[in-house]
């Protein structure tokens, strides 16, 4: 009787993960999909500025929500700039150690371990602004009027040129 509850449990476990592996598949194929469609910017500093702009402009918000944002926005810039700094740096320092032929590989790993933790570091930042705009706007009308406001912004060159 044990063995069937065993076998019972240990197939209701299956159907479970299935199925949450299913949801997951199907959320990232959408997020493909969408981000697919989406226009890149062209330079470090145009997203965050045509962010900025967008604060300093409206989209409904009152002069409290803005200061905050701009705080979020500065606070963000800042980091995101002094890692990109430090990332072409690395890079550059890699790029002189290739360049010698008989590279030191260790040097050169160790090199590619900064970037990635860099570039990790530079997510996190970025995903950490998003709470914080979440934070003021909430997920309510302002929060939608905001981001189709800035999704209009980011596009807006790509439309008219």
């Amino acid at each position: 009787m044990n063995s069937r509850w065993a076998i019972a449990a240990v197939g209701v476990a299956a159907v479970m993960i299935g199925c949450s592996s299913t949801v997951e598949k199907s959320v990232s194929s959408r997020v493909d999909a969408a981000s697919k469609k989406e226009v890149p910017t062209h330079d470090m500093g145009e997203l965050a500025a045509r962010g900025f702009e967008a604060w300093s402009k409206g989209a409904g918000l009152d002069a409290d929500q803005k200061s905050k944002l701009f705080v979020v926005h500065t606070n963000t810039a800042t980091q995101a700039f002094r890692i990109r700094d430090e990332i072409s740096k690395t890079k550059s320092a890699m790029y002189k150690e290739l360049a010698k032929g008989q590279y030191n590989a260790k040097m050169v790993d160790g090199y590619k371990n900064k970037i990635i933790a860099l570039d990790q570091e530079r997510l996190d930042i970025m995903i950490k602004a998003l709470a914080s705009v979440e934070a003021v706007l909430g997920r309510g009308e302002e929060a939608k009027k905001y981001f189709e406001y800035l999704d209009q912004n980011e596009t807006r060159y790509f439309r008219e040129h």
